[in-house]
């Protein structure tokens, strides 16, 4: 299987609704979700790795950052899962943008960007390395909500 994963910010319903009808495909439904708190980054140790030139590449995250996200399942059946709140029955992609897109209406996303133009709410979907979230084979999508900068 190829190394999958993508991010795309973007705002409304109906953009979400799109978004998930390509990553849903014809046959792939959602069995659960799991709404998840923002996990700070950790780098690696600087002093450490900036002494050796051949270890200087290490400076990136040893674990990336994570925002609020509500994140989509494919099966119920795998890895630790103590979050997964299984739907009632299974979501095709319009019911889960739906879904997703009325929990980002109701969630906080904090102080708006201080910027010359102003903020739209919007939100970042992504999947991580193999298509997968959070290091969980059937987590497939993540969606969290975004200050979305406007010019002028």
């Amino acid at each position: 299987m190829p190394d999958i994963e993508f991010k795309m910010k973007s705002e409304g319903l109906v953009n979400l609704t799109n978004l998930f009808k390509i990553v849903f495909g014809e046959h792939h439904k959602a069995v659960g979700y799991a709404i998840r708190d923002a996990v700070e980054g950790e780098r690696w140790d600087a002093e450490k790795y900036l002494k050796d030139p051949k270890t200087a590449h290490l400076m990136n995250w040893y674990v990336k950052p994570k925002p609020k996200r509500i994140v989509l399942f494919w099966a119920e059946n795998s890895g630790n899962k103590k979050d997964l709140i299984p739907f009632p029955f299974k979501m095709d992609a319009t019911g889960a943008a739906d879904f997703v897109f009325r929990w980002l209406g109701e969630v906080d996303y904090g102080e708006e960007y201080d910027t010359d133009g102003h903020c739209e709410k919007g939100w970042i979907a992504y999947n991580e390395q193999y298509g997968h979230v959070d290091n969980d084979w059937s987590a497939f999508l993540a969606v969290s909500p975004e200050w979305l900068i406007v010019g002028k």
